[in-house]
């Protein structure tokens, strides 16, 4: 929680000057009963509405509010929005979701608030309209899937899950979504990757080098320990992961370009917006974000894997925003992790090689549709009988 440290910190230093110049945060809350209180440095309004979503019973919806120096990024609070809801949840014991991506602007002339969710930028494909065959694309994936041996259901079905679960979840919070998705690479690593690891693509191999030649150890002596670093399970892991995304990459996944969706907002009488459909924008290269050279990309698979770590063991976050804007602006993909967008392409992209290596598709069962709340009955195969059905042609 190290920004909801700093901007307490930032709060002290305004308290010390008269008057304080601030400016105020606001993120949407949704909570499963009203809740609207202004006693402390933080305020929240209930906004009279009801929310709902998915797997969820309807709740309320509010505007958590905050003061903060008018210095601090607009982006970056989006830490200290997430971690606010994690003291909420904790103090009450109930779910309370604040929308940490949220950017509250406010429309010329008016004193209403517009809440964009920022989040979209981290992979502007994923919430944009469907494409023209979609029927086609879910059917043709669904017979692959049948088509699997079993040995290989599990793992491919697996990271196919966690590609799910990072897609659901970017827009709520990129760090945990990007984490889901380092994760089903990861799994798909240890099904098909190499569990053996070279001494030379570990990149602090010359470091120990250095240090064997300094303390005047044989080569069996140095062999033996290279040997046994090697057998570290974490380092194992890091390495397949990034080997096998690297060599696994077919030269045609840096042909396929990236989807380029924006919402699109139309003002209403009375200047507030409504959401007026998407926006299609320029195809962006896949190169802005997964750099195509080899060797640049195996070190920022790894620097992507510790990223991950860093997240789940330690709780670290980065601005993987505005990270994602400079490298759509600049196409300075040679440094640092790779972005949610790259890292769900890559693997995507994995899925797809696998399940095309092992799959001999298969036709789907018989089929049972209903029509009108009836059964009936499936469509019989050919086998020169005269079976008759009331389904329609397809």
């Amino acid at each position: 929680m190290e920004e909801l440290f700093q901007w307490l910190t930032r709060l002290e230093a305004l308290s010390q000057t008269v008057p304080p110049v601030f400016v105020e945060r606001m993120h949407r809350v949704f909570v499963p009963s009203p809740l609207d209180f202004d006693g402390t440095v933080i305020r929240v309004v209930d906004s009279g509405q009801e929310a709902s979503s998915f797997g969820r019973l309807p709740g309320k919806l509010a505007v958590l509010c905050w003061p903060d120096s008018n210095t601090s990024p607009s982006l970056g609070n989006q830490a200290v929005a997430a971690q606010l809801g994690a003291v909420f949840t904790f103090a009450t014991n109930r779910r309370i979701e604040v929308a940490a991506s949220d950017l509250a602007i406010t429309p010329e002339g008016t004193e209403q608030r517009i809440f964009l969710p920022t989040n979209l930028v981290a992979d502007r494909a994923l919430a944009g309209p469907l494409g023209p065959d979609p029927e086609n694309q879910i059917t043709s994936v669904l017979e692959s899937l049948y088509g699997l041996p079993s040995s290989d259901r599990e793992s491919i079905g697996s990271a196919m899950e966690l590609h799910y679960n990072a897609a659901l979840l970017y827009d709520v919070d990129v760090n945990a979504a990007y984490a889901l998705a380092v994760a089903g690479v990861e799994r798909l690593s240890q099904a098909y990757g190499s569990q053996s690891v070279a001494w030379m693509d570990w990149e602090h191999s010359s470091r120990f080098d250095r240090v064997f030649d300094e303390v005047s150890l044989t080569e069996t002596q140095a062999d033996r320990l290279r040997a046994e670093i090697l057998l570290e399970r974490h380092l194992r892991l890091r390495q397949s992961f990034a080997s096998y995304a690297t060599e696994t990459l077919p030269e045609t996944f840096w042909d396929c370009p990236l989807d380029v969706f924006t919402p699109g907002l139309t003002r209403v009488p009375g200047g507030a917006a409504q959401f007026g459909g998407w926006v299609s924008g320029d195809p962006e290269s896949i190169g802005k974000f997964v750099p195509s050279d080899r060797a640049v990309l195996r070190k920022r698979l790894l620097k992507s894997y510790d990223a991950r770590s860093s997240y789940v063991h330690a709780g670290t976050r980065r601005d993987m925003i505005s990270a994602t804007v400079g490298q759509t602006v600049t196409e300075d993909s040679t440094v640092g992790p790779i972005e949610f967008v790259g890292i769900r392409a890559i693997l995507r992209e994995l899925i797809a090689c696998e399940l095309g290596a092992r799959s001999v598709p298969s036709k789907l069962p018989p089929f049972i549709r209903t029509d009108g709340g009836h059964p009936q009955a499936s469509a019989a195969p050919d086998t020169g009988s005269s079976a008759t059905s009331d389904i329609p042609e397809r």
